[in-house]
């Protein structure tokens, strides 16, 4: 895949009827690039990540992957390509265990996807399930229903399940929300130990959090990108902290 931006938007908008959210978008990500995209609610920084993974069409613009268009592709084909993703709100398999859903998410990209697990517990992927759980601090809990797992808790399941099979760009959609300071301090330290072959683009409304993990960061304001630089470069972006600190004069 040489050294072609893993992600790249070219003049990307999406519409809601007359409702731009996405306003002309062009940014690429290098490969083992960190970048956080910040603004405040109603950015359209969510509307982007979904047009990226296909659960949204934009309405003009190209989404590239390691230059390839992805327009014609599904969501599917985008994760199978090497796209995962996280949302706002926790997407885990409430009735199954730790390992039973990273058994699953495994299980999801392979060719036999759909069929029944058969000794699970010799299969490849439930061993992968077990290091995969380990490295996002789930070990002790293995084996406990995912609908008893605190927030914190489900947040690393997410992670896990979105980092299985060694993806080329993971995207992180708010995953610091709602978690204590002991929980951000470890969701800080797991994205710091992600291996430099996954590229990282996070949404995150934790200005602190984001500038202690990002390469770079991209500023979004009514659909806009309204500023782009190293975390620097925007700190002391007066016109970013004016819109972030809800100063900005309309």
């Amino acid at each position: 895949m040489g050294g072609a931006a893993v992600l790249s938007l070219e003049h990307v908008s999406h519409r809601f009827g007359a409702v731009a959210a996405v306003c002309d978008v062009s940014l690429a990500v290098a490969p083992g690039e960190r970048r956080v995209i910040l603004g405040a609610n109603g950015a359209g920084k969510t509307t982007l990540f979904n047009v990226i993974l296909g659960d949204l069409r934009p309405s003009s613009g190209k989404i590239r992957f390691f230059g390839r268009n992805l327009s014609r592709l599904s969501t599917e084909r985008r994760i199978r390509l090497g796209m995962r993703r996280t949302y706002q709100t926790s997407l885990v398999f409430n009735g199954l265990t730790v390992r039973e859903c990273l058994f699953l998410a495994l299980r999801g990209l392979g060719p036999r996807r759909f069929a029944a697990a058969r000794r699970a517990a010799a299969c490849p992927e439930m061993a992968e399930a077990d290091r995969i759980a380990e490295s996002v601090g789930l070990a002790t809990v293995l084996h406990t229903l995912a609908g008893e797992l605190s927030h914190g808790e489900c947040r690393q399941l997410e992670i896990g399940m979105a980092s299985v099979g060694q993806p080329h760009l993971l995207l992180l959609d708010e995953p610091a929300a709602g978690l204590s300071p002991v929980e951000r301090r470890w969701l800080l330290d797991a994205l710091r130990a992600l291996p430099r072959s996954v590229a990282l683009l996070m949404i995150e409304h934790d200005v602190d959090l984001a500038l202690a993990i990002a390469d770079r960061v991209t500023f979004l304001h009514n659909g806009e990108l309204i500023a782009d630089g190293t975390p620097a470069e925007i700190a002391s972006d007066a016109r970013v902290h004016d819109i972030y600190m809800g100063k900005h004069a309309h």
